[in-house]
């Protein structure tokens, strides 16, 4: 009886319909999981799971009813054999609990992963079942997700979006300086760059911190992070990118100082670019230099790489401490032919001072050029 009564639940979860926190579930081509998530987003739906996802010996288990719903796909389960039947168009796969033989398209399969039951929910491999019913699946490294969309193509069709928020640390962004001697002193210059929490916050966040006192009548502080083909961006394509990041920065207006005033002169630049962003060392004279390999421009101006959007002045002025400040463009970069592409942020310094600031969160969307 108690079989017969959990095959029954099971079969009714797998008839029941979905609980999204969205009245509006409109029909996307995509759905994504996150490795030991409890919810899905299907569009602008967040589907909550019965159980999080996981990941069994390097495969992300979801679960089978959730994963049909987002590739418009039909399912059903037969409670004598305990199988789950995805069909989609002329594509369809039949997976049983805890064998690790499938049947997709006619064809006897081997899963990497058994199916499992989980809070009377049936979880089985989502790579393996996504190719069967011809899905492409993108995986986020940085992120422990998978995004399937429902068709597969060109992913120039597809919508890429990353964010950081560094609450998990600097999530592959790194940091360095340019614009000053080689043989530069550290006790006068004060370089800084890494995670930690952004001081006299009512709610406590962390950012990327930036700190360096101008020496050299310039100096170029950065930080930047690599996207490649993990990510779901494919090599050799034209994108737009949406770039939307916050900075934290304690500088008011009006101020005075050497080459320019502490926030007026420090000017906040971004860009997009489909090669790494470094420093070389450049003979000038008789100094050696650190030099950016892409065209930053010189302060207030902007080069062939990067923009500037502003600058360091908090929204504030009149009152003490950090302040968060948003900054928003729109680039076009061609991924390199790795898929790989790279943000860059920083600041143009023609102050003579110490200058810190924290990026707080970036957030980046990419698509394709005339999509």
């Amino acid at each position: 009886m108690k079989k017969l009564a959990t095959a029954s639940v099971i079969a009714a979860l797998f008839c029941s319909p979905l609980y999204v926190n969205a009245a509006d579930t409109a029909v996307t081509d995509s759905i994504r999981f996150t490795a030991s998530g409890k919810t899905a987003v299907h569009g602008d739906a967040v589907i909550r799971l019965p159980a999080a996802s996981y990941v069994d010996d390097g495969n992300v288990m979801v679960p089978l009813r959730v994963l049909a719903a987002g590739l418009h796909a039909e399912v059903h389960y037969d409670t004598k054999t305990k199988a789950v039947t995805m069909t989609k168009g002329d594509r369809s796969i039949r997976v049983r609990l805890s064998d690790n033989r499938a049947v997709a398209n006619g064809q006897t399969i081997r899963l990497p992963a058994r199916p499992t039951l989980h809070v009377n929910t049936i979880f089985g491999p989502v790579r393996s079942i996504a190719i069967a019913l011809n899905a492409e699946i993108a995986w986020n490294r940085t992120l422990k997700s998978v995004t399937i969309f429902a068709e597969r193509g060109t992913a120039a069709d597809r919508q890429v979006k990353v964010d950081y928020t560094f609450n998990q640390g600097a999530e592959g962004w790194k940091g360095g300086f340019a614009d000053l001697p080689v043989n530069y002193e550290s006790d006068i210059y004060e370089l800084d760059h890494r995670v930690t929490a952004v001081p006299n916050q009512n709610t406590p966040i962390n950012g990327l911190l930036l700190k360096g006192h101008n020496r050299s009548d310039d100096l170029f502080m950065y930080v930047v992070k690599k996207l490649d083909k993990e990510s779901g961006l494919k090599p050799k394509t034209k994108y737009t990118v949406q770039l939307k990041f916050q900075l934290a920065t304690d500088q008011g207006g009006g101020g005075i100082g050497i080459g320019g005033a502490p926030a007026e002169a420090v000017y906040v630049k971004a860009g997009v670019v489909g090669f790494e962003p470094k420093v070389n060392k450049v003979q000038e004279a008789d100094t050696e230099y650190y030099r950016m390999n892409l065209d930053l421009g010189s302060q207030a101006t902007g080069g062939q790489h990067m923009t500037p959007l502003g600058n360091i002045i908090k929204p504030d002025s009149e009152t003490a401490g950090y302040q968060l400040k948003p900054f928003e463009h729109s680039f076009t970069v061609q991924t390199n032919d790795k898929g790989e592409a790279y943000l860059i942020l920083g600041t143009d310094s023609g102050f003579e001072g110490l200058t810190t600031i924290f990026f707080t969160n970036v957030s980046a969307t990419f698509k394709a050029a005339g999509k």
